[in-house]
C-alpha cells in the first residue's frame, strides 16, 4: 500500500507503512532467525521422543527379565 493511501475503513493502513520501512536486509536475517529457531525446537522436540522412546524400551525390557525371573523361579 502506498503511504497515505486509505483502506476499505477509510483508515490508514500502518501495518503496511511499517512493512514498506523495514529493509529486506533486515526482513531477510529476521526471517532467516526465525527459521532457525524454529528447526531447533523441532530437532529438540525430536530428541527428547526419541529419547522418551528409548525410556519406554529400556523398561519393557526390564519387564521382561523380571517375567522370565519370575516365571523360571516358579
Amino acid at each position: 500500500m502506498v503511504e497515505g493511501e486509505k483502506g476499505r475503513s477509510g483508515r490508514r493502513n500502518k501495518a503496511a507503512d511499517n512493512f514498506d520501512a523495514v529493509s529486506d536486509d533486515k526482513f531477510i536475517k529476521l526471517f532467516k532467525e526465525t527459521a532457525e529457531r524454529k528447526y531447533a525446537f523441532k530437532e529438540a522436540e525430536s530428541k527428547r521422543v526419541y529419547d522418551i522412546e528409548a525410556k519406554k524400551l529400556e523398561l519393557r525390557e526390564k519387564e521382561l527379565e523380571i517375567e522370565v525371573w519370575y516365571l523360571n523361579g516358579i
